[in-house]
């Protein structure tokens, strides 16, 4: 038999895939509640049907999977790393005593802004949300849920303060892949970025001050029980002030840009020694525990549900979300779907504020099919580079659209990033995600710049608000050899 030759989709055929596989996810994960891996593999089998239906064979579809978990073996491995850290962290003491610290030295109805401002500061610093969630994050959670704070509440500040600093450092992952991807340097995406982060965080810190007044004032803290976890915590393990070096030593190296895997493997070492050599754990027990987390022995259920975190073993379940994801994407990525639905939009497009609009809402779409904000954000930047120098938009403007509709939004359930939160801090992302104010006001706040031209710059200097406000449809539309120049000086 004669092997078909592989076709590009005609747009019906793009809008009907995207349309059924956003139907299965929201189904099975929203309606009749099966697990996400599960869920995840069931658009990958309809998608890899899809490509047989195109002309593609096995061997091709084959294929475009292992080169999808190519591009998963990075995310892959960091997650073992988080794994763990946590471990033993916990093990050695350092994230408990933090919360025995914090326990004793913050005003309650502080929580959970302290939470948000500590945690955007070390996010800053490392570039890290995840990082930072899994240890200044994880023990934020613990203080104010000791504390009588709702879960979510806290989860939301930790993830808030994560995230806006993830997004303004120069050494996150997403970050330089947003910038790369646009083509433009990393600090001039951070500088643009500050437009929609900015406003947002501020509004999110406001709005966790209030909340923590308000569970102050409603007398929903007990005292007494706050005592009770702090000595069950002080039995449990063996406290001193030398502990805290450890996370001041995981944010000095990588300060001094120390490669982030080899930064976070340093931080475990520490951990793990500190738990054998003073905490008194025994070798083969430590084993166990780095696999499976530790097990506490507290008379407390609150010590012992905070310990019973991380571990390799604990990671697998997001690590087969992130494995059939990226399998699923790369098919539709390279079968052209995503290229057909691009281009089509291409027709609608004719504006400032119609180019920002469009790829962001294309990011938050693409991250919603995919489950990852590494896809979104290559395919939407290779697929909107030319519209934004057809009208001569600064592509800094595109790698904050990227960012504002990918790596932020956090929207679907079955997000990698949304995953790993809703399982480092044992909190459902329907108790979380209202708390998640940044995520959607960032969004919003891109929207905003867009339509009143506000934080919009344009690649002959000029930019879209003030006195000298300029717009491409009433002047003249820049040229592409200005264009060219312009992006060949900022490489």
């Amino acid at each position: 038999m004669e092997k078909r030759k592989p076709r590009t989709p005609k747009l019906w055929e793009a809008l009907i895939i995207i349309a059924v596989i956003l139907a299965v996810l929201i189904i099975f994960n929203v309606v009749i509640y099966v697990d996400t891996p599960i869920a995840l593999f069931a658009t990958l089998v309809i998608a890899a049907a899809y490509a047989v239906y195109l002309g593609y064979s096995f061997n091709d579809i084959e294929k475009m999977m292992m080169d999808g978990l190519k591009g998963a073996n990075m995310v892959i491995l960091f997650n073992f790393l988080i794994g763990l850290i946590i471990a033993s962290w916990i093990a050695s003491g350092i994230i408990p005593y933090i919360i025995y610290l914090g326990l004793g030295w913050l005003s309650p109805s502080l929580v959970p802004f302290l939470a948000l401002v500590m945690c955007a500061a070390m996010s800053l610093i490392i570039g890290s949300s995840w990082t930072t969630a899994g240890t200044m994050g994880l023990a934020f959670v613990g203080i104010g849920v000791s504390m009588g704070i709702p879960a979510g509440i806290m989860a939301g500040a930790v993830i808030c303060g994560a995230m806006f600093g993830d997004k303004q450092s120069p050494l996150s992952e997403t970050t330089t892949l947003a910038a790369g991807v646009s083509r433009v340097k990393v600090f001039d995406h951070v500088a643009s970025m500050r437009y929609t982060s900015i406003p947002s965080i501020v509004i999110s810190a406001v709005m966790f001050l209030i909340l923590g007044f308000i569970y102050c004032n409603e007398g929903v803290i007990d005292s007494s029980d706050v005592d009770v976890v702090r000595n069950a915590l002080a039995d449990t393990f063996n406290f001193n002030i030398l502990l805290l070096l450890a996370p001041v030593f995981l944010i000095v190296i990588l300060v001094k840009r120390t490669n982030a895997f080899a930064s976070l493997i340093m931080a475990i070492c520490v951990g793990i020694l500190v738990a054998v050599l003073y905490q008194g754990i025994g070798v083969g027990d430590m084993a166990v525990i780095l696999a499976d987390g530790m097990t506490a022995n507290s008379d407390v259920d609150f010590v012992n549900e905070i310990c019973a975190k991380g571990g390799i073993n604990a990671m697998w379940w997001m690590i087969s979300i992130i494995i059939v994801g990226f399998a699923m994407s790369e098919i539709l990525l390279q079968t052209d779907t995503f290229k057909v639905l691009v281009k089509a939009l291409s027709r609608v497009i004719a504006s400032t504020s119609s180019t920002v609009i469009a790829t962001l809402l294309s990011s938050v779409l693409l991250t919603v099919c995919t489950a990852n904000a590494y896809i979104a954000s290559m395919v939407t930047g290779v697929a909107f580079s030319e519209f934004y120098d057809r009208i001569g938009l600064d592509r800094k403007i595109l790698s904050r659209a990227i960012e504002d509709g990918s790596t932020v939004i956090l929207i679907a359930p079955w997000d990698s990033t949304v995953v790993f939160f809703s399982s480092l801090f044992g909190c459902a992302f329907a108790e979380w995600r209202l708390f998640y104010f940044m995520g959607w006001l960032n969004p919003l706040f891109s929207i905003i710049c867009a339509l009143t031209g506000y934080g919009i710059f344009y690649t002959n200097k000029k930019r879209g608000w003030g006195k000298n406000k300029y717009s491409p449809k009433k002047d003249e539309p820049i040229s592409q050899e200005e264009t060219e120049a312009y992006y060949s000086d900022s490489k």
